[in-house]
């Protein structure tokens, strides 16, 4: 079964993917259907979310059905990455709209099982690019295992947890309840949460969900 492996760089607006374009029929050099379709978010039946606890890592992710579905660079309002599926073409250049980028791998499902992808983000291609090899180079079982042991350390910097909480099940749904909240909070403006993504659309008695998340903080 193929597998991708995500490296999400330690410092966080450009996608780098160490891999080749596919090959595309010829066109225009200027993408057709400016400015696309409006942006917006995908399902909101996540499966997973996170993003590491340094704060100099301002890059958070979700996952659906294991798969990634979004990438949030600078702060948990601005989406960075989205799954567009499949497109088989390719522009010189695309003004005034959304610009997607996609990539071929060499996997065969057979030989060929494995692939690393490493994004980098930062407000110049130069850092972004600079991010993504670094965390290429650091590999990823160090990247991966650098992940958890920040998550680790947060745990046990916390106090204890309750002692009404006996079952592993209830304690473990205790520590990823710390954890969702602390993700959720800014890395630039601490103290700010987010509660629940949303473009565009009313969320329904926003304070209230906001309001439960300070308190599960104190």
């Amino acid at each position: 079964m193929r597998r991708l492996r995500l490296l999400a760089a330690s410092t966080a607006a450009a996608l780098s993917l160490a891999i080749g374009l596919p090959a595309g029929a010829a066109g225009p050099s200027v993408a057709l259907g400016a400015p696309g379709m409006t942006a917006t978010w995908t399902p909101a039946d996540k499966h997973g979310f996170g993003t590491a606890t340094s704060l100099a890592s301002k890059v958070w992710f979700s996952l659906e059905h294991g798969e990634l579905t979004d990438v949030f660079y600078p702060d948990l309002g601005t989406p960075s990455l989205r799954d567009d599926h499949m497109m088989d073409w390719h522009f010189d250049s695309a003004p005034g709209g959304n610009v997607v980028q996609t990539g071929r791998l060499k996997l065969d499902g057979t030989g060929q099982r494995h692939a690393t992808l490493a994004l980098g983000f930062g407000g110049a291609t130069s850092s972004a690019l600079s991010a993504a090899q670094a965390s290429l180079a650091s590999g990823f079982a160090a990247v991966s295992s650098a992940y958890a042991a920040g998550w680790h350390d947060y745990l046990s910097s916390l106090k204890p947890a309750p002692p009404s909480l006996t079952t592993d099940q209830e304690l473990t749904t205790y520590d990823v309840s710390r954890m969702v909240v602390a993700a959720h909070e800014d890395k630039t403006f601490r103290g700010a949460f987010v509660a629940s993504p949303t473009a565009g659309a009313p969320v329904e008695r926003p304070s209230v969900v906001a309001c439960r998340y300070v308190k599960a903080c104190r």
